[in-house]
């Protein structure tokens, strides 16, 4: 991509000086807009629901009955979920 001056688009915040800053505490709108506190609630959720699942995946195997696809998926999508706000929580940071 390019601009209108034919120079490659960095792909940099600039502040209204027009330089360029890539720390959050130079420039607000990096910030990340949640409190910490939001982000502790959700791994915990998450953490607690994968860990009840996979409890679950595992006694369901030792007394032979047949694992849930939903159950396997519910504990999929926790995990992906905690990867999601890891890799942007580590992105911003």
């Amino acid at each position: 991509m390019k601009n209108e001056d034919s120079e490659p688009i960095q792909k940099h915040h600039l502040t209204k000086e027009g330089t360029v800053s890539l720390k959050p505490e130079q420039d607000p709108r990096l910030k990340d807009p949640l409190p910490e506190r939001v982000y502790h609630i959700a791994v915990w959720g998450l953490v607690g629901i994968t860990g009840i699942s996979v409890i679950g995946i595992i006694l369901l195997s030792i007394f032979g009955k047949t694992t849930s696809e939903g159950l396997i998926s519910i504990a999929s999508a926790c995990v992906g979920g905690l990867v999601g706000i890891f890799a942007q929580r580590s992105s911003t940071n």
